[in-house]
């Protein structure tokens, strides 16, 4: 995107689902253990964790997985610390032996975040639930903190001790050591010794330290509770805390609020293996101290030379260079690797305005996120100018942008000197004159320049790749708009959830101003790229995808980032409902609403209720008559693969005693703030003393609780029962204007419930 007016959201899932089948087996025999165990019984944040358990004795693990509806599958909800066994369609089918008794299950899953956990399975015949408690594991490496807002000794030794500036941690840290910052804005001008606003400072990450963003800090109900997205740590260039909104990306280096932004943010230069840059968003660079293009201009957001970092869950937002490498800068012999991360709004005026690396380095993607970069020449989202590796697995490039109406090359991915291998990747709307996604040239008569494409998908505007003579592109498993002679290439439209899209601001011939609004490239069941990969190209056919899950959920992989996998869908029978009847032999009507069932990957549902075993229903929501009592209505939904979920709610028919009731006001306004008052005659004979104070009167439909409710003796000897009820709550109710019935209910301490109804306007 090129204005950073118009927001990129882009959400990395992390991990709600999903360990493999293959991590799951049956225990064979007739007797297991009673009980569901873990080991360790008390696991560490670290450990990958044991289990075992029974279900009921069965012939075959064929007979025991069409008993229980399929495979043995583990789906890990991180949000809520769940991890659940599912038995999900089909059922094996290369059964052996017919007499080959299971009687439980055993795997392995983890590692888990601290807190507390539930392993459970709602499916019948293998119904358990199981707490568990994971724990932090006792660190190797000395700790120290940062927070900006500690009040205390500022030595790091403690959140309410922490370092208020990250500059400070640093200069203590001793190598083989962690920082933990806590969530703020941190810049590098801030420290001992350091003078504000100085241009050239940045964060200079050690050998062996792992520098982690993301804590909650002091003042947090638990300083050490960690999530890089609820508690944003920003590393910030804006020195001056001035920078302002651009309508073009392209001015980022001439903004005057700009000039006076630090020329890097971080750098990682120096560092070995050990050392990692973990849960950061990293902004505001503008690389602008280089006079001349040589190897030293770049890097904005994070510079490197020579340095072995790994980064990981880290945003690169918003950076910019004169040369190259407006996020991201690297060269020299060394390995950097990039896990889970976003470089995103970065520009540079000549290459690579998200990435550039060169001279020997080698790079790895894991899991990322290209898109909105741009550069003026070649490579908008990276340019590779390297004899080393560039390894792209399981990532998506998109809306990037090389602007030259003439020069331009390679919107999406540049290489002069390449030596790229992608795999399981999206490449969309990147936009050059040459080579939209992808464009690979010879540096010189001597060197050698290739690109592998495979298992990936290649869509937007424009030729899409570009090879120079001498150069290679190839590609195989993958789908090509336009197509491309390769294995196994295919040319169909992907059918992305949602395709992103272009603004051109009415310019078309600048494209500067041009915005770029992200799609939604998880897979239909229409695609055809689903099982259209290869296990053969696939790098690692056991990984998991840019969504966390696994990368064979089918007859093989998918191409590109997403792999689609069919979940079950979710069964929600709605709330218990509520019925009356005013004689023992007259049915009472009961609404069942089943509208918050849903599909995971959105696909039509089946809906089927039943009551007593007894087919009722095939609608979502919907209104049925029921004798007085206490009836379970069961809910079976299934989508089009026949995969199937359920959920059960009570339907209850009282008897009452029916009196009257007056409703006020009888004409109500729809937006008025009135509340509603109804004025009840208990059943005759009865006492202020006999009506049940404990259970709130409610008004139907809706079953709204009053908010107030007195009974009292009126002059005619009557006991009536005043209650109060929010307006709101009954517009949402009744959604449509007109005349209404509504029914007041309330109880008596006998448990005799009493009814009346009158008829109200909403206008």
């Amino acid at each position: 995107m090129f204005s950073s007016r118009a927001s990129i959201q882009v959400v990395l899932a992390i991990a709600v689902a999903v360990a493999r089948a293959n991590d799951l087996s049956w225990i064979p025999g007739q007797t297991c253990a009673s009980a569901w165990l873990i080991e360790p019984a008390s696991p560490r944040d670290t450990d990958t964790i044991q289990f075992s358990g029974p279900v009921r004795f069965y012939l075959s693990r064929c007979v025991a997985e069409r008993s229980l509806g399929g495979k043995p599958t583990l789906f890990v909800d991180h949000a809520n610390r769940t991890v659940e066994l599912r038995f999900v369609a089909p059922p094996s089918t290369d059964c052996t032996g017919f007499w080959s008794p299971v009687c439980g299950l055993k795997g392995s899953f983890g590692p888990l975040g601290t807190g507390s956990w539930r392993l459970f399975s709602n499916t019948a015949g293998a119904v358990f639930s199981f707490e568990f408690a994971v724990g932090a594991q006792t660190t190797v490496l000395p700790v120290c903190y940062v927070d900006a807002d500690a009040p205390g000794a500022r030595n790091g030794s403690s959140w309410k001790d922490a370092f208020n500036s990250l500059q400070d941690a640093l200069a203590n840290a001793g190598e083989d050591s962690e920082i933990r910052v806590a969530r703020g804005t941190y810049h590098p001008d801030v420290g001992t010794d350091i003078e504000r606003g100085d241009q050239s400072v940045m964060f200079q990450l050690k050998r062996g330290v792992v520098l982690k963003g993301g804590y909650a800090g002091w003042g947090g109900t638990n300083p050490n509770d960690r999530n890089v997205l609820a508690y944003q740590t920003i590393l910030s260039g804006d020195l001056f805390h001035d920078d302002k909104a651009l309508s073009r990306l392209s001015d980022m280096l001439g903004d005057f609020s700009r000039i006076d932004n630090s020329y890097h943010v971080v750098s990682i230069s120096g560092t070995d293996a050990a050392a990692a840059l973990d849960g950061f968003t990293i902004t505001g660079g503008i690389d602008t101290d280089a006079e001349l293009p040589d190897e030293l201009g770049g890097g904005g957001g994070i510079y490197n030379d020579g340095g072995n970092a790994t980064i990981r869950n880290c945003r690169i937002i918003g950076n910019g260079a004169v040369y190259r490498g407006g996020g991201f800068y690297s060269r020299g012999n060394c390995t950097v690797a990039l896990i889970d991360c976003t470089v995103a709004n970065n520009w540079s005026k000549w290459a690579g305005g998200g990435i550039y690396y060169h001279s020997g380095s080698d790079l790895i993607l894991s899991r990322c996120v290209i898109t909105s970069n741009g550069a003026e020449f070649q490579g908008g989202g990276i340019w590779s100018h390297s004899g080393g590796q560039l390894l792209i697995s399981n990532s998506i490039l998109s809306g990037n942008r090389a602007t030259d109406s003439t020069w331009s090359r390679g919107g999406g991915l540049y290489g002069s000197i390449a030596n790229a291998h992608l795999n399981h990747c999206t490449l969309v709307g990147n936009q050059a004159a040459v080579g939209s996604a992808l464009a690979c040239e010879l540096f010189s008569d001597s060197d050698a320049s290739e690109m592998h494409v495979s298992n990936c998908i290649l869509w937007g505007d424009g030729e899409l790749i570009y090879a120079e003579e001498n150069a290679l592109v190839e590609t195989t498993n993958s789908d090509i708009r336009r197509g491309r002679t390769g294995q196994d290439n295919i040319d169909a439209d992907p059918c992305f959830v949602q395709m992103g899209s272009w603004n051109d601001a009415g310019t078309t011939y600048d494209p500067c101003d041009d915005t770029w609004t992200e799609g939604d490239y998880h897979l239909r069941w229409s695609s055809p790229c689903v099982d259209a990969g290869s296990l053969d190209a696939a790098w690692d056919p056991n990984g998991t995808d840019l969504g966390g899950r696994p990368r064979v959920s089918g007859v093989t992989v998918d191409m590109g980032a997403y792999e689609l996998r069919n979940d079950p869908p979710v069964a929600n029978a709605g709330p218990d409902a509520i019925g009356f009847t005013l004689a023992a032999n007259i049915k009472g009507t009961v609404t069942l609403d089943a509208s918050k069932s849903y599909d995971p990957e959105g696909l039509v549902l089946r809906y089927r209720w039943y009551c007593n075993n007894v087919l009722i229903s095939e609608q979502t929501r919907f209104t049925t008559y029921l004798p007085a009592g206490v009836h379970t209505v069961k809910l079976v939904v299934s989508d089009p693969t026949g995969l199937t979920a359920s959920d059960e709610a009570t339907a209850t028919v009282t008897l009452v005693v029916n009196t009257k009731t007056f409703v006020s006001p009888q004409k109500m306004q729809r937006n008025s703030s009135q509340e509603v008052l109804t004025l009840t005659v208990l059943p005759k004979g009865k006492l202020p003393k006999d009506f049940d104070t404990a259970e709130p009167l409610r008004l139907f439909p809706g079953g709204i609780p009053a908010v107030k409710q007195n009974a009292f003796v009126w002059l005619s000897g009557d006991t009536l029962v005043l209650g109060t009820f929010k307006r709101a709550d009954l517009m949402a109710a009744v959604p449509a204007n007109g005349r209404t019935e509504l029914r007041v209910v309330g109880r008596l301490k006998d448990g005799q419930h009493f009814s009346a109804a009158d008829h109200v306007t909403i206008e």
